[in-house]
């Protein structure tokens, strides 16, 4: 049973879900733990917005023997103040960046983004190293961005990183983008463990 503590043969890693208000970070971790066994979600008040976090085990072992144990993060909802976003990613590993496809937030869009990078940049996190995914949020109704015109307004290159589309309409796990992320991290340490 996971308790905070490393069990023998297991590695730690760490996957933050950030992005704007209203896109359903706090049900992409629900997602993930109950897709994982049904771990506990714990919620806490933080500088005006809430952190979402639960622990998950990647269901195989990797080359070595090992079990990865992951933690998964989110803030929900819009912090008072901009340190909570670097409190929330020290350390991490992997990255979810969710947003609306909705184009009168494509603006909240992308000041939460630009603020991501700035404050994986203070923290040293080589944001080209690691396992990124955009999650796109349909909401009800019409009116909504092709996911890959977000990305070139946003200014990712379209394909540089995995993307996906959930929420209502589109039908599709909302926890899609945390997993992908996982299976990479679980790959990257599985290379790693057969280099050593």
């Amino acid at each position: 049973m996971m308790n905070g503590k490393l069990e023998v043969g297991e590695l730690t890693a760490k996957v933050v879900v950030l992005g704007t208000p209203g896109v359903g970070k706090a049900g992409m971790v629900k997602a993930v733990a109950e897709s994982f066994g049904g771990g506990a979600v714990h919620s806490g008040g933080v500088g005006g917005a809430r952190v979402i976090r639960t622990e998950v085990r990647w269901p195989e072992r990797l080359a070595d023997g090992r079990q990865l144990r992951v933690g998964v993060y989110a803030i929900s909802g819009t912090p008072e103040y901009h340190a909570v976003g670097q409190l929330v990613l020290t350390g991490a590993e992997g990255i979810v960046f969710a947003a609306s496809l909705v184009p009168e937030e494509a603006g909240a869009t992308r000041e939460a983004l630009r603020a991501m990078v700035s404050d994986a940049g203070r923290l040293g996190l080589n944001l080209g190293a690691m396992p990124i995914a955009m999650q796109y949020h349909r909401k009800p109704g019409g009116g909504m961005v092709d996911p890959r015109e977000m990305e070139r307004w946003l200014g990712v290159t379209p394909g540089a990183v995995a993307s996906y589309v959930t929420g209502a309409e589109a039908g599709k796990d909302p926890g899609v983008a945390v997993k992908g992320v996982l299976a990479d991290l679980a790959r990257r340490h599985g290379q790693t463990a057969r280099a050593a």
